[in-house]
């Protein structure tokens, strides 16, 4: 199924939250300056220091191309899934998790560091996915009536930082 990353996808089924566009331009931003970072030395050569400027140039390049594949392949391909049955994710390489029903999720963690929330089932399995999704809280409203789990602390959280880039920071 083709998701267009604007908005969740609302099936008859099955519900799919695609990622935010913002892994799609920071994928630009990060091989923009992998290309640069590639092309310095060329552009600004350095006769006493060609060597040195050559390889931090091409390590630095390097280092922000594969961040922007990361976070292209992180648009493309990461999603979560839902519907009656269960919910189910992929990650950025397109693998998906196996399902797991509505019943056997004992617990939401969720890691602010990371931006990464992991739902664990009672078999031990782990999904995870990002907090950057599109349409997430349709999906902590599903949880909330689906399992006896609560999601406040994520709610809250939310709800916080919904408008942050309209807020004064005086």
């Amino acid at each position: 199924m083709m998701v267009d990353n604007s908005s969740p996808v609302h099936t008859e089924k099955v519900v799919v939250l695609p990622a935010s566009k913002i892994f799609y331009y920071l994928s630009i931003v990060c091989i923009t300056i992998g290309i640069f970072f590639l092309l310095l030395p060329w552009v600004f050569p350095d006769p006493e220091d060609e060597q040195l400027m050559f390889g931090v140039a091409s390590i630095f390049g390097l280092i922000f191309i594969l961040a922007g594949a990361f976070l292209g392949l992180h648009y493309k391909y990461h999603r979560l899934y839902f519907d009656q049955r269960g919910v189910w994710t992929s990650n950025f390489r397109g693998k998906h998790s196996q399902l797991q029903p509505w019943p056997h999720l004992k617990e939401v963690r969720w890691n602010l560091f990371r931006g990464q929330i992991i739902l664990l089932a009672k078999n031990g399995t782990k999904l995870k996915f990002t907090q950057y999704l599109i349409g997430l809280p349709t999906f902590i409203d599903a949880i909330e009536k689906r399992t006896p789990l609560k999601a406040k602390k994520f709610r809250e959280y939310y709800q916080k930082m919904k408008g942050w880039h309209q807020q004064n920071p005086f």
